[in-house]
């Protein structure tokens, strides 16, 4: 039989704004920057640990994977929504 492979990966948007990608880019530094002093200086508690390293991935998931690529700006409004309502939590 022949079934259709479907492929449920979905690449990361390059954000349309030049404020929004250099938002994105920094935060993504910043990530990384957090992680190597993790891995030098040792961690805080696990979960002061595990809440940063998930307010940074949320932000960034919400940045770079937008409700709808090239959809209007009520669509980039609910992404927004949705990181500040994850970095709140």
């Amino acid at each position: 039989m022949n079934t259709p492979v479907v492929d449920e990966f979905k690449a990361a948007s390059l954000p349309g704004s030049a404020l929004v990608r250099r938002i994105a880019f920094g935060i993504a530094i910043a990530m990384s920057v957090y992680h190597m002093h993790v891995a030098g200086w040792g961690p805080p508690e696990a979960m002061i640990f595990r809440g940063t390293h998930l307010i940074f991935a949320f932000v960034l998931v919400f940045l770079l994977y937008p409700s709808r690529p090239g959809g209007a700006a009520g669509w980039r409004v609910l992404d927004f929504l949705l990181l500040g309502l994850s970095a709140a939590s």
